[in-house]
Protein backbone atom coordinates (compact mmCIF):
# COMPACT_ATOMS: atom_id res chain seq x y z
CA UNK A 1 0.00 0.00 0.00
CA UNK A 2 1.40 3.71 -0.66
CA UNK A 3 1.72 5.57 2.19
CA UNK A 4 -0.52 7.89 2.72
CA UNK A 5 1.43 11.05 3.40
CA UNK A 6 0.60 12.22 7.08
CA UNK A 7 -0.04 15.93 7.38
CA UNK A 8 2.68 17.85 9.30
CA UNK A 9 1.83 17.70 12.62
CA UNK A 10 2.44 21.78 13.62
CA UNK A 11 5.15 22.04 16.11
CA UNK A 12 4.77 23.36 19.27
CA UNK A 13 7.21 26.83 19.20
CA UNK A 14 8.81 28.21 22.73
CA UNK A 15 6.58 30.95 24.30
CA UNK A 16 9.11 34.29 23.30
CA UNK A 17 9.65 36.87 26.00
CA UNK A 18 7.33 39.38 26.07
CA UNK A 19 8.84 43.14 26.29
CA UNK A 20 8.26 44.76 29.47
CA UNK A 21 7.18 48.07 28.67
CA UNK A 22 8.66 50.87 31.95
CA UNK A 23 5.62 53.57 32.61
CA UNK A 24 6.21 56.52 34.62
CA UNK A 25 3.29 57.78 37.06
CA UNK A 26 1.72 60.75 35.37
CA UNK A 27 2.80 64.35 36.68
CA UNK A 28 0.02 65.74 38.44
CA UNK A 29 -0.74 69.06 36.70
CA UNK A 30 -0.18 71.85 38.97
CA UNK A 31 -3.48 73.80 39.67
CA UNK A 32 -3.74 77.60 38.20
CA UNK A 33 -5.09 78.14 41.45
CA UNK A 34 -2.49 77.36 43.83
CA UNK A 35 -0.02 78.99 41.85
CA UNK A 36 -1.78 82.18 41.91
CA UNK A 37 -2.31 82.03 45.26
CA UNK A 38 1.23 81.43 46.08
CA UNK A 39 2.50 84.52 44.10
CA UNK A 40 -0.08 87.06 46.22
CA UNK A 41 1.01 85.92 49.51
CA UNK A 42 4.53 86.50 48.11
CA UNK A 43 3.71 89.98 47.20
CA UNK A 44 1.72 90.66 50.28
CA UNK A 45 4.48 90.06 52.02
CA UNK A 46 6.80 92.30 50.41
CA UNK A 47 4.80 94.65 50.75
CA UNK A 48 4.15 94.19 54.24
CA UNK A 49 8.05 94.19 54.40
CA UNK A 50 8.67 97.36 53.39
CA UNK A 51 5.85 99.24 54.69
CA UNK A 52 7.29 98.34 58.16
CA UNK A 53 11.03 99.05 56.98
CA UNK A 54 9.51 102.48 56.06
CA UNK A 55 8.12 103.32 59.06
CA UNK A 56 11.40 102.51 60.87
CA UNK A 57 13.36 104.54 58.96
CA UNK A 58 11.16 107.40 58.88
CA UNK A 59 10.83 106.66 62.86
CA UNK A 60 14.29 107.03 63.09
CA UNK A 61 14.76 110.22 60.84
CA UNK A 62 12.16 112.07 63.05
CA UNK A 63 14.39 111.08 65.95
CA UNK A 64 18.04 112.01 64.11
CA UNK A 65 15.93 115.69 62.93
CA UNK A 66 14.61 116.43 66.52
CA UNK A 67 17.94 116.25 68.18
CA UNK A 68 20.25 119.47 67.48
CA UNK A 69 23.39 119.42 68.53
CA UNK A 70 24.78 122.85 69.94
CA UNK A 71 26.65 125.13 67.64
CA UNK A 72 30.08 126.49 68.77
CA UNK A 73 28.87 129.65 70.48
CA UNK A 74 26.65 127.07 72.62
CA UNK A 75 29.62 125.42 74.23
CA UNK A 76 31.14 126.53 77.72
CA UNK A 77 34.18 128.43 77.66
CA UNK A 78 36.79 127.21 79.81
CA UNK A 79 37.78 128.72 83.12
CA UNK A 80 39.83 128.22 86.10
CA UNK A 81 37.26 127.12 88.10
CA UNK A 82 36.02 123.30 87.30
CA UNK A 83 33.70 121.08 88.77
CA UNK A 84 33.86 118.09 88.57
CA UNK A 85 31.16 115.85 86.79
CA UNK A 86 29.43 113.17 88.46
CA UNK A 87 26.52 110.65 87.66
CA UNK A 88 23.87 111.22 87.77
CA UNK A 89 24.62 115.59 87.84
CA UNK A 90 23.79 117.25 90.83
CA UNK A 91 24.36 120.70 91.76
CA UNK A 92 27.18 121.23 93.16
CA UNK A 93 28.42 122.44 96.59
CA UNK A 94 30.68 125.21 96.97
CA UNK A 95 33.43 122.37 98.77
CA UNK A 96 33.38 120.46 95.07
CA UNK A 97 34.80 123.77 92.95
CA UNK A 98 38.19 122.86 92.53
CA UNK A 99 40.09 126.54 91.67
CA UNK A 100 43.39 125.19 89.18
CA UNK A 101 46.14 127.79 89.18
CA UNK A 102 47.21 128.69 85.89
CA UNK A 103 50.72 128.96 84.99
CA UNK A 104 51.68 133.12 84.44
CA UNK A 105 53.87 133.71 81.28
CA UNK A 106 57.36 133.92 82.43
CA UNK A 107 58.91 136.67 80.68
CA UNK A 108 63.06 135.95 80.31
CA UNK A 109 64.98 138.61 82.16
CA UNK A 110 66.48 140.83 79.94
CA UNK A 111 69.15 142.17 82.71
CA UNK A 112 70.45 138.82 84.27
CA UNK A 113 68.96 135.23 84.93
CA UNK A 114 65.35 134.06 85.05
CA UNK A 115 64.48 130.79 87.47
CA UNK A 116 61.50 128.74 87.53
CA UNK A 117 60.85 125.44 89.01
CA UNK A 118 57.05 123.71 88.31
CA UNK A 119 58.28 121.42 91.55
CA UNK A 120 58.80 124.52 93.69
CA UNK A 121 55.77 126.59 92.01
CA UNK A 122 57.99 129.43 91.80
CA UNK A 123 59.99 131.74 89.73
CA UNK A 124 62.05 134.67 89.99
CA UNK A 125 65.03 136.78 88.51
CA UNK A 126 68.54 136.99 89.82
CA UNK A 127 71.74 139.00 88.62
CA UNK A 128 74.96 137.09 87.35
CA UNK A 129 76.85 138.90 90.37
CA UNK A 130 76.30 140.33 93.98
CA UNK A 131 77.70 143.85 94.73
CA UNK A 132 79.11 142.27 98.03
CA UNK A 133 80.97 139.93 95.89
CA UNK A 134 82.00 140.79 92.74
CA UNK A 135 84.50 138.27 92.31
CA UNK A 136 82.09 135.28 92.66
CA UNK A 137 78.69 134.54 90.44
CA UNK A 138 75.66 133.65 91.53
CA UNK A 139 74.43 130.38 91.65
CA UNK A 140 70.73 128.92 91.68
CA UNK A 141 70.41 124.62 92.96
CA UNK A 142 67.06 123.08 93.82
CA UNK A 143 67.70 120.67 96.25
CA UNK A 144 64.24 118.53 97.12
CA UNK A 145 61.83 121.42 98.36
CA UNK A 146 64.09 123.92 98.50
CA UNK A 147 66.14 126.47 95.90
CA UNK A 148 69.35 127.90 97.43
CA UNK A 149 70.58 131.17 95.67
CA UNK A 150 74.06 131.79 96.65
CA UNK A 151 77.42 133.35 96.05
CA UNK A 152 79.37 130.74 93.89
CA UNK A 153 82.23 131.39 96.43
CA UNK A 154 80.37 129.41 99.50
CA UNK A 155 78.41 126.98 100.40
CA UNK A 156 74.27 126.82 98.96
CA UNK A 157 73.43 125.76 102.74
CA UNK A 158 74.95 129.23 103.62
CA UNK A 159 73.22 131.52 100.93
CA UNK A 160 69.90 132.62 100.72
CA UNK A 161 67.06 130.33 100.21
CA UNK A 162 63.22 129.93 99.86
CA UNK A 163 61.57 126.50 101.08
CA UNK A 164 58.53 125.12 100.12
CA UNK A 165 55.60 123.98 102.74
CA UNK A 166 52.13 122.22 102.30
CA UNK A 167 49.44 123.33 103.95
CA UNK A 168 45.47 123.03 103.80
CA UNK A 169 43.69 125.53 101.00
CA UNK A 170 41.37 126.34 103.93
CA UNK A 171 43.67 127.59 106.67
CA UNK A 172 45.09 131.42 106.79
CA UNK A 173 48.59 131.66 106.56
CA UNK A 174 48.51 132.16 110.27
CA UNK A 175 46.73 128.91 110.83
CA UNK A 176 49.13 127.04 108.30
CA UNK A 177 52.09 128.79 110.24
CA UNK A 178 50.85 127.90 113.91
CA UNK A 179 50.25 124.42 112.97
CA UNK A 180 53.69 124.16 111.32
CA UNK A 181 56.13 125.44 113.73
CA UNK A 182 53.83 126.47 116.67
CA UNK A 183 52.27 123.59 117.65
CA UNK A 184 52.06 122.72 121.73
CA UNK A 185 54.14 126.04 122.15
CA UNK A 186 51.99 129.14 124.39
CA UNK A 187 51.44 132.20 122.04
CA UNK A 188 52.54 133.91 125.05
CA UNK A 189 55.67 132.94 124.16
CA UNK A 190 55.82 132.54 120.42
CA UNK A 191 53.16 133.92 118.36
CA UNK A 192 52.71 134.66 114.23
CA UNK A 193 52.90 138.49 113.32
CA UNK A 194 51.20 139.57 109.86
CA UNK A 195 52.97 142.32 107.99
CA UNK A 196 50.14 144.97 107.00
CA UNK A 197 52.24 145.66 103.95
CA UNK A 198 51.97 143.62 101.14
CA UNK A 199 54.01 143.72 98.24
CA UNK A 200 51.49 142.93 95.78
CA UNK A 201 47.29 142.64 96.69
CA UNK A 202 47.18 138.65 96.57
CA UNK A 203 50.78 138.16 98.62
CA UNK A 204 50.60 138.00 102.51
CA UNK A 205 54.14 137.81 104.83
CA UNK A 206 54.70 136.62 108.24
CA UNK A 207 56.81 136.32 110.88
CA UNK A 208 57.32 134.67 114.27
CA UNK A 209 57.45 137.13 116.73
CA UNK A 210 58.12 136.80 120.57
CA UNK A 211 57.66 138.87 123.48
CA UNK A 212 60.76 141.60 124.37
CA UNK A 213 61.40 142.33 127.72
CA UNK A 214 61.03 146.25 128.47
CA UNK A 215 63.90 148.47 128.44
CA UNK A 216 66.43 144.72 127.77
CA UNK A 217 69.68 146.24 126.92
CA UNK A 218 69.82 142.84 125.10
CA UNK A 219 69.14 142.58 120.72
CA UNK A 220 66.27 141.57 120.53
CA UNK A 221 66.80 138.70 118.36
CA UNK A 222 68.24 136.64 121.77
CA UNK A 223 64.91 136.48 122.75
CA UNK A 224 61.92 133.88 121.80
CA UNK A 225 64.18 130.78 122.68
CA UNK A 226 61.23 128.99 122.88
CA UNK A 227 60.53 129.56 119.16
CA UNK A 228 62.01 127.53 116.47
CA UNK A 229 65.25 128.45 115.98
CA UNK A 230 65.09 128.51 112.21
CA UNK A 231 62.10 129.85 111.15
CA UNK A 232 61.81 132.71 113.71
CA UNK A 233 62.61 136.63 113.94
CA UNK A 234 66.57 137.10 113.75
CA UNK A 235 68.96 140.01 113.12
CA UNK A 236 68.56 139.33 109.37
CA UNK A 237 65.83 139.43 106.90
CA UNK A 238 63.30 136.65 106.62
CA UNK A 239 59.39 136.01 106.66
CA UNK A 240 56.67 133.29 105.30
CA UNK A 241 54.56 134.45 102.91
CA UNK A 242 51.56 132.90 100.93
CA UNK A 243 49.82 133.74 97.48
CA UNK A 244 46.13 133.58 97.47
CA UNK A 245 46.00 132.33 94.25
CA UNK A 246 47.59 128.92 95.21
CA UNK A 247 46.29 128.54 98.62
CA UNK A 248 48.04 124.83 99.20
CA UNK A 249 51.09 125.88 100.03
CA UNK A 250 53.44 128.64 101.54
CA UNK A 251 57.06 129.68 101.73
CA UNK A 252 59.71 130.41 103.79
CA UNK A 253 62.20 132.62 102.36
CA UNK A 254 65.56 133.46 104.30
CA UNK A 255 67.91 136.43 102.74
CA UNK A 256 69.66 137.44 105.40
CA UNK A 257 72.02 140.47 105.99
CA UNK A 258 72.94 140.82 102.76
CA UNK A 259 71.21 141.58 98.86
CA UNK A 260 71.43 139.53 95.90
CA UNK A 261 70.20 141.98 93.32
CA UNK A 262 67.59 140.68 90.17
CA UNK A 263 69.30 142.81 87.19
CA UNK A 264 72.72 143.21 86.54
CA UNK A 265 73.28 147.08 86.13
CA UNK A 266 70.33 147.96 88.98
CA UNK A 267 70.62 147.46 92.83
CA UNK A 268 66.98 146.93 93.36
CA UNK A 269 64.79 145.01 93.15
CA UNK A 270 66.48 142.25 94.80
CA UNK A 271 65.53 138.61 93.54
CA UNK A 272 63.28 137.74 96.56
CA UNK A 273 60.85 140.85 95.44
CA UNK A 274 60.33 139.20 92.09
CA UNK A 275 59.12 136.21 93.10
CA UNK A 276 55.87 134.63 90.98
CA UNK A 277 54.01 131.90 92.48
CA UNK A 278 52.08 129.64 90.37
Amino acid sequence: MDKQTQPTQPQPQADRPVAQIQTTPPVQPIKKSNTLLILVVFVLTLIIIGLLGYILLTGQTEKLQTTTLPTPTELPMPTTNIIPSTSPVVSPSPAATVTLTVKPTIIPNPDGNTFTSNKMGVAFYYANKAPADSTGSVKVLESGSTVYVYISSGKPENGQFIERFDKSPTDTLAQAISKKFLAGISPADCYVKIDPKKPSPTITRATIGYPVPTGSTEPSFTFGEKCPEKYKESNGMAFFMEDSKSPDRFYWVSIGQYGIPAYNTKEEPMWQDTIVVF
